[in-house]
């Protein structure tokens, strides 16, 4: 993986304005950032080159004090270098810890959040606190928080206020302010008390109506929102103690993933991730629609999923799959499958505590196979 130099590329195509470095690198994080759906070998060493374009263009500063290793050694002249505060040096930094955390399989949950946290911190001694990319890796640091689990006070009321800031400062339907808001709402959605999930649906459907509005119902930003309404949809249904309404509710949640699934087949192919997702919404929809029938359906459209995050991961175990396999272990008990049930839940116990150890789906995960132990003889 190579990069063409800003003074190499001002001498390639001299009408542009490339003897700018601080252009030249945006461009390339830009560039860089296009890999974030590659696998996690590409992810990886497209992070390790933002790291050494960062060495070889901005100011010197100690890039492994903002969580970055250190990948290459500065060579030539610094009087050209990009200021370390400018906001290209930002979305580089971001870049390579996006890609660093997305490509190495090694790096948990709660280490993220420090890498994150630490990033963060960096960057906020030496640039305004108003400057926007800072105020999205700190956004970061509260969603990859809520990622984990931890949905308290203080990772809400932060989420709050990053959406205020964002609709304050760019407008109600910015791109930013959309995603601060999505994520406020899959925060509310993950804490799920008092009001929590109506106001989840709520921002949910606002989301899909602004998206649709500036996009179209099947542009893939609003298909991403109809997706998450539809999970909303389904814990919902979860929560709900008449099973009539936990009928309608799955399938509403079916519809809506199903009816997304259909354009993403369209747009991405069959065994995309996007489309893999919606896959395994509609599998959880049929598990909770409860008879043999669906079950049998969403047991079979759980092992497809489970294959195609397999294939994605270059055919290895992805610790993703937590929550396809905790799906299969319910849908194996439903259907008296108690030993496949416990093998199910163990994966997905043992998947899902390297991010989230205190989520409620590893819980639920640990729940299941206490449960099931205890009625097929001890743990091995």
């Amino acid at each position: 993986m190579t990069a063409t130099s800003p003074h190499q590329a001002a001498r390639a195509c001299p009408e542009v304005v490339c003897d700018e470095p601080a252009a030249w690198l945006h461009g390339a994080a830009e560039a860089l950032h296009v890999l974030s759906r590659r696998g996690p070998a590409d992810r990886l060493r497209a992070a390790e080159h933002a790291i050494d374009l960062l060495i070889q263009h901005a100011a010197p500063a100690d890039w492994s004090h903002a969580g970055l290793l250190a990948q290459a050694t500065p060579s030539g002249s610094t009087g050209d270098r990009v200021p370390a505060s400018d906001p290209a040096v930002l979305r580089m930094a971001r870049t390579a810890m996006s890609l660093r955390c997305s490509g190495d399989p090694g790096v948990p949950g709660v280490e993220r959040i420090r890498m994150w946290a630490q990033m963060a911190d960096f960057f906020a001694a030496i640039v305004p606190s108003a400057e926007p990319l800072l105020r999205r890796m700190q956004a970061t640091v509260l969603y990859q928080r809520m990622e984990v689990g931890e949905v308290s006070q203080e990772v809400i009321d932060g989420l709050f206020n990053s959406y205020k800031w964002h609709r304050d400062t760019y407008g109600n339907e910015a791109y930013l302010t959309s995603l601060t808001r999505t994520n406020l709402a899959q925060a509310y959605r993950r804490r799920a008390t008092g009001t929590d999930l109506t106001d989840a649906e709520e921002l949910f459907r606002e989301e899909i109506e602004t998206r649709t509005r500036l996009y179209g119902s099947e542009h893939p930003f609003a298909l991403v929102a109809r997706n998450l309404l539809a999970r909303c949809l389904l814990a919902q249904a979860e929560a709900a103690d008449d099973g009539k309404e936990r009928r309608a509710l799955a399938l509403q949640a079916y519809d809506e993933a199903d009816s997304v699934r259909a354009v993403r087949d369209l747009i991405y192919g069959a065994t995309s991730a996007n489309a893999v997702l919606s896959r395994r919404l509609q599998a959880h929809a049929l598990l909770l629609l409860g008879d043999s029938d669906d079950l049998n359906r969403a047991r079979a459209r759980l092992q497809y999923v489970l294959a195609f995050e397999t294939a994605r991961n270059d055919n290895s175990e992805w610790r993703g799959s937590g929550q396809t396999q905790l799906l299969l272990a319910r849908v194996c008990l439903a259907l008296g499958e108690h030993s496949a049930a416990l093998d199910h839940a163990r994966s997905a116990q043992r998947l899902l505590a390297v991010d989230a150890p205190a989520g409620v789906s590893c819980r639920k995960a640990a729940d299941l196979v206490r449960q099931l132990s205890s009625a097929n003889g001890p743990l091995e």
